[in-house]
C-alpha cells in the first residue's frame, strides 16, 4: 500500500485514508457541533488523529485517538488565541 502523508491529504481522500467507525464518527461530529468547527477543522482533526495512530503504531483510528486529536486541536486553538491577544496588546501598548 502506498503511504500517504497526513498533512498532504485532501478532504476527499480522508474517507479512504481516515475511515472511522460509526461511534468514532459520532464523537467527531458531536465535538465539531459543540465547538462550532467548520468542515476544515474536522478534517484537520482527522489528519492529527492519523498522526496519533502512526505514533501509537496502531492500525485503526480508534475513538481514543480521535478524542486525543480533539484535545490537541482545542489546546492549540487556546494557545494561538492567547498568542494573538498578547500580540494585539503589545502592538497597542
Amino acid at each position: 500500500m502506498l503511504e500517504v502523508l497526513d498533512a498532504m491529504l485532501q478532504a476527499h481522500d480522508l474517507a479512504t485514508h481516515a475511515a472511522l467507525e460509526p461511534a468514532t464518527k459520532a464523537l467527531l461530529k458531536r465535538s465539531a457541533e459543540w465547538l462550532g468547527w467548520s468542515a476544515c477543522s474536522s478534517h484537520r482533526v482527522l489528519r492529527v488523529a492519523r498522526s496519533v495512530v502512526d505514533l501509537a503504531d496502531a492500525d485503526l483510528i480508534a475513538t481514543a485517538y480521535v478524542a486525543e486529536a480533539i484535545q490537541l486541536r482545542r489546546a492549540l486553538h487556546g494557545i494561538m488565541a492567547g498568542r494573538a491577544a498578547t500580540c494585539a496588546t503589545v502592538r497597542r501598548g
